[in-house]
């Protein structure tokens, strides 16, 4: 377990800057390493404590299906701008 609070530290260390440039209001954790966010969450969230911007860190939902609901999202726009 310590091996994933020194991720989420780091984790939240090396996007700390990128946060407060872009700052967004959400960051959402996907990908493969959402399915171990629980493990490092509370390290990487106490790395971006403070920056104003941020009103919410989450885990994305979906993450088995990400890859075809993309798809499906840009096949639909694109078929938006035929029709």
């Amino acid at each position: 377990m310590e091996t994933f609070a020194e991720i989420g530290s780091l984790l939240g260390k090396l996007l700390r800057p990128v946060v407060r440039q872009f700052r967004p209001g959400c960051i959402v954790v996907g990908g493969k390493i959402a399915y171990s966010y629980n493990l490092f969450a509370e390290q990487f969230e106490k790395e971006l404590a403070g920056l104003e911007s941020v009103k919410k860190i989450s885990r994305a939902r979906n993450i088995e299906f990400s890859g075809i609901l993309g798809a499906a999202h840009l096949l639909f726009k694109k078929a938006e701008i035929i029709f």
